[in-house]
C-alpha cells in the first residue's frame, strides 16, 4: 500500500510540473502600463502554444533595425477569438499595443491590441 500511495504521489507531482513551470505575465512586462506601443514591419507568426509570438522589424531612434517579440496567448485562445496564423502578411506595417518589457533592453510586448496601417484592430483579449 505505501508503494502504491508513493507510485501516486510521484504521479501527481510530475503531472503538476507544467502548471508549477507557467510563467506570470507580470514577471517580464510591466503590466501597469496598457498602452506602450511599438510599430513596423510585420516578419511572421509563431503560432506554437503555450503563447502565440509574433515578430516585426522596428527602426529605433538611431535609425537602425531592431526585431521585436510580440507575446499573446494560446493558440486555442485566438482561435476561439477569431485569430488565425495568416491574418498578417510579412511586410505588412503594424502596430502593438501593450505591457512593455521590464528591462529597457529587452524587445518584447505583451500584446492587448494589434492594429494594421488600414485601421483593422485585433484583441486577443475578446471576438474579432
Amino acid at each position: 500500500m505505501k508503494k502504491l500511495l508513493g507510485a501516486l504521489s510521484i504521479l501527481a507531482i510530475a503531472g503538476t510540473s507544467g502548471a508549477i513551470a507557467h510563467h506570470s505575465t507580470n514577471l517580464g512586462y510591466d503590466t501597469s502600463i496598457q498602452d506602450f506601443e511599438v510599430s513596423g514591419t510585420f516578419v511572421d507568426f509563431r503560432w506554437i502554444n503555450p503563447h502565440v509570438l509574433l515578430r516585426l522589424e522596428v527602426t529605433n531612434d538611431a535609425g537602425e533595425v531592431d526585431t521585436w517579440v510580440a507575446e499573446t496567448h494560446s493558440t486555442a485562445v485566438l482561435g476561439r477569438f477569431g485569430w488565425r496564423p495568416n491574418m498578417f502578411e510579412q511586410g505588412q506595417e503594424i502596430t502593438i499595443i501593450g505591457n512593455p518589457p521590464r528591462r529597457a533592453d529587452d524587445r518584447i510586448i505583451h500584446i492587448q491590441l494589434v492594429e494594421t496601417a488600414d485601421g483593422k484592430r485585433y484583441s486577443p483579449n475578446t471576438p474579432n
